[in-house]
Formats: C-alpha cells, sequence, structure tokens
C-alpha cells in the first residue's frame, strides 16, 4: 500500500502547496492552449467525448436543442450511415459537409437506434466562450480558492480540506476542455472527477469542526474509494491479438478460456490492479445481436467493477465458488443502457441479480 501523508510530522510537505498550485495552472494553461483549435471550427452541433457519448453540454440553436431532443448521453453509432469508431473520426466525417448542409447521424440509447439529420455548423467566438471559456474560469476560481486556502495551510485540517478541494476542482475543470477534442487528458479527467467526490468529503469531515481528530482512518477511507474508482489499470487488446493466462486464452487463441480477466501485481509495497479487455471476438463472449464496443463494454464493466470490489479475490463467494460480478455475468442477459452496455450484479439484500438500486 502506498502512504500519503497529507499532514507530515514538523510542518513540511513532499510537494509545497505553491508548487501544487503552479502545476495545475500550467495544465488549466495547456489545455486552454489545445482548445484554441475550436474556435471556428466546423461541428455537428453537439459535442462527443473519447467514448462517442453526447455529453448534456450544448448551447440554444445547437442541434435538437430548440425542438427539445438533443441527442445528450446517446452514443454516436454513425454519420451519413459510415460506422465511426471514435469521436475525431466522427468530427472528421462531419466537416466533409459545408457550414449549413445537412449530415445524417445515427444514435443508440437504452437499445433503441435512432437516426437524426443536423445541419453542420460553425462554433463561434461566443460559443467558444460559453463553453470552452466558462470551463476555465471555473478551474482558476477553484484554482483561487486553493491558493488563498493553502496560505493558511498550517493553520488547521480545514483550510488543508479547502485547498485540496480547490486543487481536485480546478483539475476537473481544466481538463473538461479537452475532454470533447482531443480527448488526451480523459483518465486524468476521469481520475479528477472521482478525487473530486472525495476532496468534498474530506471537507465535509473538517468544516466547520474537525471530524477527523482521533479517527484518521476517515480521510484513509474516503481517498482510498475515490482512488479505487480511478486506479484500475485496463488494457485493450486490438482484433488482431488475444492473450492467456494459466495455460487458457482469450478470443483467437488455441485455448479459449475467457473472454477477460483482472489480477494484481506487486511491485515492492505497492498493489497495482489491472484489467485485461481482449477483443470479443468469438460468439461465447458476445451478446447476439450486440456490436463490438457493445460487447467490450459488457466485459470493461465487469472487470473495472470486479477490480473495485474484489481487488485481490479475498471477497464474498457463493458455494459455487463464483463472486458477486462472476454469478451474473450472463444471466440474466446483459442489458444496454444510456448507450452503455452492463452484466447484471449480485444483490445479498434482494438475494438475486440486480440492475441498480
Amino acid at each position: 500500500m502506498v502512504r500519503v501523508a497529507l499532514d507530515p510530522p514538523g510542518g513540511g510537505d513532499v510537494l509545497d502547496p505553491p508548487v501544487r498550485g503552479a502545476g495545475v495552472l500550467v495544465l488549466g494553461i495547456a489545455t486552454l492552449l489545445g482548445s484554441l483549435s475550436w474556435r471556428g471550427a466546423r461541428f455537428p452541433g453537439f459535442l462527443v467525448m473519447p467514448n462517442r457519448v453526447v455529453p448534456s453540454a450544448g448551447l440554444p440553436g445547437w442541434s435538437g436543442v430548440s425542438d427539445g431532443h438533443p441527442p445528450y448521453q446517446e452514443v454516436l453509432l454513425a454519420v451519413d450511415d459510415t460506422r465511426v469508431s471514435s469521436a475525431a473520426d466522427a468530427y472528421r466525417r462531419a466537416a466533409t459537409h459545408q457550414v449549413g448542409e445537412t449530415a445524417r447521424y445515427t444514435f443508440v440509447r437504452d437499445g433503441v437506434v435512432e437516426t437524426q439529420s443536423y445541419p453542420l455548423r460553425r462554433l463561434t467566438d461566443s460559443d467558444y466562450f460559453a463553453i470552452f471559456g466558462m470551463y476555465f474560469i471555473a478551474g482558476l476560481a477553484h484554482l483561487l480558492l486553493a491558493w488563498c486556502a493553502a496560505e493558511r495551510w498550517q493553520d488547521g485540517p480545514m483550510c488543508r480540506g479547502l485547498a485540496i478541494f480547490g486543487w481536485a476542482g480546478a483539475v476537473f475543470a481544466f481538463t473538461a476542455m479537452d475532454l470533447y477534442g482531443p480527448g488526451r487528458l480523459f483518465r486524468l479527467h476521469a481520475f479528477a472527477e472521482a478525487s473530486v467526490s472525495a476532496a468534498a468529503l474530506h471537507l465535509a469531515l473538517v468544516c466547520p469542526r474537525d471530524r477527523v481528530a482521533g479517527h484518521s482512518g476517515l480521510l484513509v477511507l474516503a481517498y482510498g474509494f475515490g482512488l479505487a474508482l480511478a486506479a484500475v489499470y485496463e488494457l485493450f487488446l486490438p482484433s488482431t491479438s488475444y492473450s492467456s493466462f494459466g495455460g487458457e486464452t482469450s478470443c483467437g487463441g488455441p485455448s479459449l478460456g475467457y473472454c477477460a480477466y483482472h489480477n494484481d501485481v506487486s511491485l515492492g509495497s505497492t498493489v497495482v490492479k489491472y484489467a485485461v479487455q481482449p477483443y470479443p471476438s468469438c460468439s461465447a463472449c458476445q451478446v447476439s445481436g450486440w456490436n463490438a464496443i457493445e460487447n467490450q463494454e459488457h466485459f470493461v464493466a465487469y472487470t473495472t467493477r470486479a477490480t473495485v470490489v474484489n481487488p485481490q479475490f479475498n471477497s464474498w463467494y457463493n458455494a459455487q465458488g463464483l463472486d458477486g460480478d462472476s454469478i451474473c455475468l450472463w444471466s440474466p442477459p446483459p442489458f444496454l443502457d444510456n448507450g452503455g452496455a452492463y452484466p447484471y450484479e449480485w444483490s445479498n439484500l434482494a438475494s438475486g441479480c440486480v440492475k441498480w438500486r
């Protein structure tokens, strides 16, 4: 286990607060410069994240907004009836049209496929400021909050909690400017999202009075849970490759024994959790009627959840030797929801497999 000293003896710190703030500011400036390419860019009238999900971020007059049916939280499958594999691919295909020309977009949500036609738009300076400029201002506001609190770092746990919350919020806002393209910081944004929740809980525990004194394990629990949600390493294999583990292989290999798996490895005193996501190219690892991305997401949901809940295989198992994630992997049949593909999960309370609670 990696130990992080939030308040080391003697008042010192491994990384001084001003250095942390400067690092976050550099990140903000870098993402702002990277977002400038959006000014005047042609785009479909909606934004697309790296996983091809359309986020709930738009402005009046954008595609579907005026008629009350924007494609928010839908997964973009195709542009002009040609399947797209990424957000960049979608933007590139849409940009083959001139501004004002109509393109066809195919979406899926909750297993329902629909096609909409929207005219290509140009992102104006006011559009840019309303989306990317607001993210940058929000990041600066959180960074200013962190700077003010960090100036009183030694004054008590409330100031430290407030500073950490400010840094986490600033990273979340700054990386959001990259989220809609090019998307290089998608993982960092997801990590920041988990950290904001943990930092908010930290702040609630020390403000207005310190509830952590004598219960240091509360902060370990708060940040441990947040990091567990973000610190699972995922290895995705292309369709031309397969993995092998314990004499068995994934789809495409000579001895099919699994579709995906998770494991851990010790590096000194650190335990690294990871999941391997082979390409589900064989029928044994596919749901009938699902496309390759949906079949992949089914196992991403399964292995990520299993890695968090049962990281070192010492969790609860039933009489057949299956953990809570494996019991419901195939039965009931996996389902689609908001563009994602998921297996059911075992509930001890319900004594059965459930979608959610």
